[in-house]
């Protein structure tokens, strides 16, 4: 716990928690396959995660980790930053919840980090709430009302 405490401590004082450095802070507190989260072999998406850009559009072809990273991401940011609203969207809701439980869970469920700022109260596949007022929509569009009436910092 006070280890806990301290490194918390230590990402405030070194700015880690920027939305544009977050590269780092998902090495540290996120894991895949039972192993701390690397980009070895694939370091292009510390670039893709650190881009100062306030609009970024990526194109990718299949298997390159950009949904990987991504999910990644999104927790960090929500997890990270205070008031931040993440708006995930796909074609329809089978998409948007298979992206939840196979993308964002397993994220979750390896981090400690992640997990004590997930809210009780709020927490499905198509909403989740990190701290007091920090969320990750992940959303069907096929709809005309899908992604309506959400403000959100990142789409």
């Amino acid at each position: 716990m006070i280890k806990d405490h301290f490194q918390r401590l230590e990402d405030g004082l070194s700015n880690q928690n920027s939305l544009f450095n977050l590269s780092g802070w998902i090495e540290k507190h996120t894991s895949l396959e039972m192993r701390p989260y690397s980009y070895e072999g694939r370091e292009y998406q510390r670039d893709v995660i650190d881009h100062p850009a306030h609009e970024l559009y990526v194109v990718k072809c299949a298997q390159v980790g950009l949904s990987e990273i991504f999910a990644r991401w999104s927790l960090a940011a929500a997890t990270t930053q205070e008031n931040f609203t993440i708006i995930t969207t796909f074609p329809n809701s089978t998409d948007a919840e298979l992206f939840s439980k196979s993308r964002l869970e397993p994220v979750i469920q390896g981090s400690k980090r992640i997990r004590d700022k997930i809210s009780s109260k709020v927490n499905s596949v198509e909403l989740r709430q990190f701290g007091d007022n920090s969320f990750i929509y992940t959303r069907g569009t096929r709809s005309e009302t899908g992604a309506l009436s959400v403000p959100a910092d990142l789409l």
